[in-house]
């Protein structure tokens, strides 16, 4: 790509096609094939360039690991669920938890059993903390707020067993291959180095933390509010709907969370140890 302006486009184009059809596959695909045919523009060049980044990201092993882990998460969510595990601890945390900000510290105290995902963030702390949130009045959007942003912020900073991990390190030992560089350089150690350059993340999480003591408040048109209450009923996490096939216990939800937080980090370490020019916590 001899104009290398042209790189930041594909990015662009992205990201004002989300905002405008608020559908993010499609617009990664738009801005895959605008950036692919940006390096081949021939009539066909560009989708042949686009289908082949495609094929060697899906037949990637690391990829494919990243992918595996994800749809293993949402059975893990789905089971735990079922098993009654997230019943039986909402059960029990809404006998001490009995105002707006108990909700919200609740959901930061789950990140050290929630943090291995950031959609298993969203949709496990999201299961516990539901009935709660509605129960202390908390609006849809501030629950959705302070979710969020204690999901994939607080999740990138961690240096161990996530999937931002694996994610990171795949594409930065891309980027160190596409450079020429030794195949001994750890593509971990780079990613450590630069978590503290993570300023989006860190000061996204500082802001969301202080918004449990002080929020930002607009003039609500009280004739809209109903409709707009009646909306967002609407919206519903469609694994919270499924009810338990056993009888609720929290042991349900504690041993098999523990149980993967633990194989996580133990993998982590174990297939990592061996590889040339890692250096992993241990």
């Amino acid at each position: 790509m001899q104009n290398h302006w042209l790189s930041i486009l594909p990015p662009i184009i992205t990201i004002v096609i989300a905002i405008w059809s608020k559908k993010i596959i499609p617009s990664l695909l738009i801005g895959l094939l605008a950036g692919c045919y940006f390096l081949n523009p021939t009539l066909t060049g560009g989708f042949e360039t686009a289908v082949g980044q495609i094929v060697n990201t899906l037949t990637d092993s690391g990829s494919l690991q990243v992918l595996l882990f994800l749809y293993l998460f949402s059975g893990l969510i789905s089971r735990l669920i079922k098993s009654g595990g997230v019943k039986a601890f909402s059960d029990i945390a809404d006998r001490h938890i009995k105002s707006e900000k108990g909700v919200f510290f609740l959901l930061w105290a789950l990140i050290p059993v929630t943090f291995i995902d950031c959609g298993f963030r969203i949709v496990g702390a999201g299961s516990i903390t539901r009935s709660l949130a509605e129960k202390n009045k908390v609006t849809n959007e501030r629950f959705a707020f302070m979710l969020n942003n204690t999901a994939s912020p607080v999740v990138e900073l961690i240096p161990i067993a996530t999937t931002f991990v694996g994610f990171n390190i795949a594409n930065i030992s891309i980027g160190l291959k596409a450079s020429g560089n030794p195949e001994n350089t750890s593509a971990y150690e780079i990613w450590l180095k630069a978590i503290p350059l993570e300023f989006f993340s860190i000061v996204l999480i500082i802001i969301t933390f202080f918004t449990i003591f002080y929020q930002f408040k607009k003039p609500v048109n009280a004739s809209a509010k109903p409709s707009a209450e009646k909306e967002m009923k609407g919206m519903k996490m469609n694994m919270d709907e499924d009810k338990p096939l056993i009888k609720p216990r929290v042991i349900n939800l504690i041993v098999p969370l523990l149980s993967v937080i633990s194989l996580s980090v133990f993998f982590f370490w174990f297939f990592g140890k061996d590889k040339p020019g890692n250096k992993t916590f241990i």
